[in-house]
């Protein structure tokens, strides 16, 4: 038996014409104003992705994943909007066409998602419906799909940002103060204040040189830079010879020196000859290879390659073709003929640090055909390589260049006064 049609419910005769025509205005509004924020959502997510690709997190007020969060959220509200209007719109068009209860019922009625025997045939059997389905799939898979991509599309990540002419504060000395390092007597330094030579040791170990924590002074991340204070420069050159280690003929032999003496060049300037002389090999005749360095040592203004970090201060590495400077300091304070009581210059600092930790040596003594090897200093051992050779005269130390051991000292000891005065 065929269902009953009815009469459309809705009678345009008994609604005020300016009334239905309000209302038809305030609606279509309505729907452009949410098309067009959905297009406004889209096009404000591509520009959020965009802008705020490879930028600092710091730079932005509100980060990009809670902006496309945001815009997610309205889009989705838009489309929800659009589809109960969607909804409405073909549920009265569909009552004024003329159609059956039950179907006006299951335009509405979402209990049918749990009545699959009956979604065939009320799929196809009005346009309606039909649209209000598809409808509905489409924007749950909108959903679905702009969720998730909007998630993925900006995330932070850490990465090194270089940036140039970063300006940043470091207090530097022009020159370092006579009797920063104690006095002389008797042609000799008489003391050291405690506070200095602690601390020339703690930097040479590694420990941190601090700078001032106020702003300016300080690197929110890692600076690197150079810097130009007073320090030294180095002038060096090497020889190497042979020499047999059984000759005895020959009274003393070094197979390791380090050695650090003040003198005077031909103008009458103080500077510190170092000497640092170790042997590389040996072969089975005990014949060995003697390297020997040769520096002249000068006060002066020199570039110091720093890397900073917060307020930590660290000089990096330098080969001692970096130390020759042109800017060179000389004082009479430094003088290797200093009377009593003068207040002693860098150079004499350095000597009394040098003799103090790095003098040292090793040599073979032949003495009525038998062979004694005194040694002193604790270098010597630092630097001596233990040999599992089957000749006996296998006495060697490391093949790296000791004057770069050596020398990093004075960096540390020189950047003392401008970090802590």
């Amino acid at each position: 038996m065929a269902q009953p049609q009815y009469s459309p419910v809705y009678r345009s005769e008994l609604i005020h014409p300016k009334l239905k025509q309000a209302g038809t205005s305030l609606q279509k509004w309505l729907i452009s104003i949410s098309l067009f924020g959905i297009c406004l959502s889209i096009f404000a997510s591509a520009l959020v992705v965009l802008r705020s690709n490879n930028q600092p997190v710091k730079s932005w007020n509100v980060r990009p994943s809670v902006m496309l969060a945001i815009v997610s959220s309205t889009m989705s509200a838009l489309l929800s909007f659009l589809l109960s209007n969607g909804i409405a719109i073909i549920w009265w068009r569909s009552a004024r066409r003329g159609t059956t209860i039950e179907h006006l019922h299951q335009m509405t009625n979402r209990g049918i998602l749990f009545q699959p025997h009956k979604w065939k045939s009320r799929l196809f059997s009005d346009r309606g419906f039909s649209t209000i389905v598809f409808g509905t799939c489409a924007i749950c898979i909108v959903g679905f799909a702009t969720q998730p991509i909007a998630q993925q599309s900006t995330r932070t990540r850490t990465s090194d940002i270089m940036t140039d002419n970063v300006p940043m504060k470091i207090d530097i000395l022009p020159q370092i103060p006579e009797g920063l390092s104690g006095v002389s007597s008797g042609g000799w330094q008489s003391s050291a204040s405690f506070d200095f030579t602690a601390a020339a040791i703690q930097r040479y170990m590694n420990d941190t040189i601090r700078s001032h924590s106020s702003p300016g002074y300080t690197c929110d991340g890692t600076c690197y830079g150079t810097i130009t204070a007073p320090g030294i420069s180095v002038d060096c050159s090497s020889t190497a010879a042979t020499a047999n280690l059984y000759n005895k003929t020959v009274t003393e032999q070094y197979v390791f020196l380090l050695s650090f003496n003040l003198a005077e060049d031909d103008e009458g300037h103080p500077f510190i000859n170092f000497t640092s002389t170790y042997s590389t090999s040996v072969d089975s005749s005990c014949h060995a290879i003697i390297i020997t360095n040769t520096c002249s040592v000068y006060a002066a203004r020199t570039p110091y390659p720093v890397t900073i970090q917060g307020n930590s201060i660290t000089l990096s590495p330098r080969d001692t073709s970096e130390w020759n400077s042109s800017d060179r300091l000389y004082s009479p304070a430094d003088s290797p003929d200093a009377t009593d009581g003068t207040a002693l210059g860098p150079l004499h600092g350095l000597m009394y640090l040098a003799n103090t930790y790095f003098a040292s040596y090793s040599s073979i003594t032949w003495s009525g055909g038998s062979m004694t090897m005194p040694t002193k200093g604790i270098a010597t051992e630092i630097f001596y390589i233990y040999s599992n050779s089957s000749h006996s005269c296998e006495w060697t130390w490391r093949s790296l260049d000791c004057r770069n051991i050596c020398l990093d000292f004075p960096p540390s000891f020189h950047y003392l006064p401008t970090s802590n005065l």
